[in-house]
């Protein structure tokens, strides 16, 4: 098929001729930038990673793996030649990149419009695969949720959907999946079903021919053809088989307080049950424990939420309760609106902690 701009159709090895509609549609200005890397003789390409975990590093993939990569995700999603997509993810990121090139690999129609926190605002077509954050999601939902419900198949990623997302959509017709996956996988590896009668709590590889396993931190360890070599994560997970997986959280998100290992993940997901703001954990040096659990929340501070907190942090156990909480106005997110946890914590620093005053 091609590109669709407005209410014309471009083919997609005519990608220059985007460059017109650049007043309008800035981002064509990406797309042209990252197509005269793949149409040129070169065999690789360069990703970066979001750096929400630590800093950003370079990783090459080669253009073929790119295309085993996206011959994956069409044999699992069985989207086919004119079915309508959408440029709704940063060409910045693997994500966005992997979309483009689904779309070529697939001849999909796929609509061109610049990257919003509500990608399907001036939408009027029926889209049969969309890729969204969860925060895209949310405001699609809130603005458009009609046309959200008519999408085909959803695929989330980018950070973790909560479970009143989950509790939303549960009833919902269309397929909704939330992908495990990451630059150095091509994104997602894994699936995991949201709604539906097939739904699960845990990951499942989107072919046989991928194959898991943990080595002795219990992080997930991904072997798939088309990777050169075994990528190893810092994803703590639960093996159901060498094909299926419960995520736990990550490795750099454990807290050590007093010998007792507290996944931050695990608790954030419980509080996330209560608390409709944003919020995270993490750990800070402690003179006797080693470290100590504390508790951000994005926003203004207010009584009344402190005394919600010491009524939640009931739900808790014992040793998962953070002694203090801090307030910040944003947190820092990535351009894919993935939560930058180190950046953001250094910011907390500079706040004052307020002692919820719970043992």
């Amino acid at each position: 098929m091609g590109f669709q701009i407005g209410d014309k159709q471009i083919k997609f090895e005519d990608y220059k001729s985007l460059y017109i509609y650049r007043s309008s549609y800035p981002v064509v200005v990406e797309v042209i930038d990252f197509l005269q890397f793949w149409y040129d003789e070169g065999q690789e390409l360069i990703f970066t990673t979001s750096g929400s975990t630590g800093k950003a590093k370079e990783i090459v993939h080669s253009k073929m793996a790119m295309l085993k990569s996206a011959d994956y995700s069409q044999s699992f999603f069985k989207y086919k030649s004119n079915d309508n997509s959408l440029l709704s993810l940063p060409l910045s990121y693997v994500s966005g990149k992997m979309m483009l090139i689904r779309a070529i690999r697939s001849q999909l129609n796929f609509i061109i419009q610049n990257i919003s926190s509500n990608p399907l605002k001036n939408i009027d077509q029926n889209i049969d695969f969309l890729a969204l954050t969860p925060m895209q999601f949310i405001n699609a939902h809130s603005e458009n949720s009609i046309q959200l419900q008519k999408v085909k198949t959803i695929l989330l990623g980018g950070s973790a959907v909560d479970e009143s997302l989950e509790r939303m959509i549960k009833s919902w017709n269309n397929s909704i999946y939330v992908g495990f996956g990451m630059t150095e996988t091509l994104t997602h590896v894994a699936l995991r079903k949201l709604n539906g009668v097939d739904k699960t709590d845990y990951y499942s590889a989107i072919s046989p021919e991928f194959c898991f396993r943990t080595n002795a931190e219990n992080c997930l360890v991904i072997n798939a053809p088309h990777l050169p070599e075994e990528v190893i994560s810092n994803d703590i997970v639960e093996l159901l088989n060498d094909q299926q997986f419960y995520w736990k959280g990550r490795k750099d998100n454990i807290v050590n307080s007093g010998g007792i290992k507290l996944n931050v993940e695990s608790i954030e997901n419980v509080l996330n049950l209560y608390l409709s703001e944003n919020l995270m954990l993490f750990g800070e040096d402690h003179k006797v424990l080693g470290q100590s659990l504390s508790l951000c929340i994005e926003g203004l501070r207010s009584d009344a939420l402190i005394a919600e907190l010491r009524i939640v942090m009931t739900k808790l156990d014992k040793y998962e309760r953070p002694k203090k909480v801090y307030f910040l106005d944003k947190f820092e997110y990535t351009g894919n609106e993935k939560l930058m946890r180190e950046k953001t914590i250094d910011r907390i620093k500079l706040s004052k902690a307020i002692d919820l005053g719970i043992n």
